[in-house]
């Protein structure tokens, strides 16, 4: 198992923080001992406490996953334990940044079709005349046209 010590200095929540990494370790072929957790590991490691004390993220290539370092100790013997968790965002950016969604609500440009209790909703009757001044029924019987013109008031929403 391949396993990188970092110093990250981006905030918690930043989506991608390759940029903000500075290496300080790199341990290649360390092996597990016990069971390691993916979610939360637990790793025994023999460095100095200058490098341990100055790094706060750690990536492990078997697993395809970057920590927070989380908790360290100094124990006996020059070994350090350090408990990672794992950084969500930075492990799957790639795939985050490939998702299509729906924002459903911003500042100023919202979408009217979807429901959204807190968009104000404004409800305007207007109203139109509309005149037709030719024929435009006709009789059954007769087959001829009314010559009277028709009003019609329309009324309906925005």
């Amino acid at each position: 198992m391949d396993i990188s010590l970092y110093n990250c200095t981006a905030p918690i929540n930043q989506l991608d923080k390759s940029g903000a990494l500075t290496g300080i370790a790199s341990y290649t072929g360390a092996v597990a001992r016990q069971n390691v957790s993916m979610v939360r590991p637990v790793l025994k490691l023999e460095e100095s406490c200058a490098n341990i004390a100055g790094s706060n993220y750690a990536y492990i290539s078997d697993f395809g996953r970057y920590y927070q370092i989380v908790d360290k100790r100094a124990d006996e013997n020059g070994l350090f334990t350090i408990t990672l968790e794992v950084d969500v965002l930075m492990s799957y950016c790639s795939d985050i940044k490939q998702l299509r969604g729906i924002v459903a609500r911003q500042k100023d440009n919202y979408d009217m079709y979807l429901n959204d209790s807190k968009i104000p909703v404004g409800a305007r009757k207007v109203m139109a005349i509309r005149k037709w001044g030719s024929t435009i029924f006709t009789s059954k019987a007769t087959g001829s046209g009314a010559k009277k013109s028709l009003t019609m008031l329309v009324l309906g929403g925005d």
